[in-house]
């Protein structure tokens, strides 16, 4: 190629540069980057995101798991030697005792109401309430005042009590029975429902529960012979 030719070609060169637009030669300058380095803060903060969802739902199990363990411990701690829910005093909590248990609570603080099977008046024209322990011969009675009787009818027509299944009608529990004689020689009991077939007259029957009496019932029962 001559010297005059270089010379031409070179012009030519100039004009064709200058013709390009100035966007096109600015992004040439522009140092290159990767597309993909514009996204790694997203990237980065979804990936931070997503490891505290999943660090909060472990912790999360965690704590449901010791929780649920404390619990099932605590129930088993609820419970008497003769397999009955108990009160807990310490804890503040309570869960619900049946009144076998409730009348064995007592058993110490009664010990005054004790009476022989003879000298029991069924026609005392007063309401009583009568209760055996299984470990003792004798029975308990405590006669009730007016008011009492009041409460205890009320109560006894109103309150049908749980229904308790074969396998538990047939615990015992540390009692033999407990009975309402009515003063004329009805003798009903709250652990029984309410039927013609399950009252008796001028005795003490033997019976299997066939209901828990309701709370209120229990109460009341608890509280008069408190």
């Amino acid at each position: 190629m001559v010297r005059n030719d270089k010379h031409r070609l070179a012009n030519y060169l100039l004009d064709e540069i200058g013709l390009i637009e100035d966007r096109y030669v600015a992004e040439a300058a522009t140092e290159y980057r990767r597309a993909g380095n514009g996204l790694r803060p997203r990237r980065i903060a979804v990936i931070g995101v997503s490891l505290t969802l999943t660090l909060s739902l472990l912790l999360g199990m965690f704590a449901a798991n010791q929780f649920g363990s404390k619990s099932d411990d605590a129930a088993e701690d609820l419970r008497d030697e003769a397999g009955n829910a108990v009160v807990t005093q310490a804890s503040g909590t309570s869960a619900p005792a049946g009144i076998s248990f409730r009348l064995q609570e007592l058993k110490i603080s009664t010990a005054s109401y004790a009476t022989p099977a003879q000298s029991i008046d069924l026609f005392a024209d007063e309401m009583q309430i009568i209760w055996k322990y299984a470990d003792e011969e004798t029975y308990r009675v405590r006669l009730l005042t007016s008011s009492e009787e009041q409460r205890m009818l009320g109560l006894l027509n109103k309150e049908q009590g749980t229904a308790l299944s074969f396998a538990e009608s047939e615990k015992k529990n540390g009692l033999d029975g407990i009975w309402i004689a009515l003063g004329d020689g009805t003798v009903i009991s709250p652990c029984l429902e309410q039927t013609e077939g399950n009252v008796g007259y001028g005795t003490l029957f033997d019976y299997n529960p066939e209901v828990e009496p309701s709370d209120a019932l229990t109460d009341l029962v608890c509280d008069i012979l408190s």
